[in-house]
């Protein structure tokens, strides 16, 4: 069976050669059929990336017996998108390694080191919604309003309308509102 190889630069002006070069003689010397799926992309997201979408897609198809990558922060930027990757991964029976960081989470250690970043990375999104929490509780002792801005709701307008026959659906559409905002303020006018 086939290993997937992933390579991923930052910017368009950099190049994977390195990493392609590293991965490839790691399949050569372990005597690996590979597939290589690339991807110029920057920021956090991995939703972004075509040939990560490609490789996934190989992936639950069962394809591949392995991911390698050159580094970890090559995969994915940030450690919930990781371990979603990875555990994805796993159910399908696919090994990940991450060449240069020498990490094989197929191993019982790698798995452990899994199970710690899992552990961080769940400790991290909770410490950020704590922060977010206090952050806008400390906003409203200032003032600060949360939420959709009130709109001003052209009441006359819609009784005009609502006095022609229109529909609730109909003056919604004429007024570029939602049906239930104009439910809301002519439910008490008759």
């Amino acid at each position: 069976m086939k290993v997937a190889i992933y390579l991923r630069v930052s910017t368009e002006d950099q190049a994977t050669d390195m990493q392609r070069s590293d991965l490839i003689r790691y399949c050569e010397l372990h005597k690996l059929d590979y597939v290589i799926f690339e991807d110029q992309a920057s920021g956090r997201s991995t939703k972004k990336r075509p040939g990560l979408n490609a490789l996934m897609d190989g992936v639950r198809r069962s394809e591949f017996s392995s991911v390698i990558c050159w580094k970890l922060d090559r995969f994915a930027r940030n450690m919930r998108d990781f371990l979603n990757l990875h555990a994805e991964m796993e159910r399908f029976g696919v090994k990940f390694v991450a060449f240069k960081d020498h990490l094989d989470f197929s191993t019982p250690i790698g798995r452990m080191i899994a199970q710690i970043l899992g552990v961080f990375a769940e400790f991290e999104s909770s410490m950020n919604s704590v922060r977010t929490k206090a952050g806008m509780a400390q906003a409203k002792t200032k003032g600060v309003k949360f939420g959709a801005k009130p709109m001003n709701f052209p009441l006359k307008d819609a009784l005009d309308l609502k006095k022609k026959g229109l529909t609730y659906t109909e003056i919604a559409a004429e007024l570029r509102v939602g049906r239930t905002t104009v439910c809301k303020h002519l439910k008490n006018t008759h």
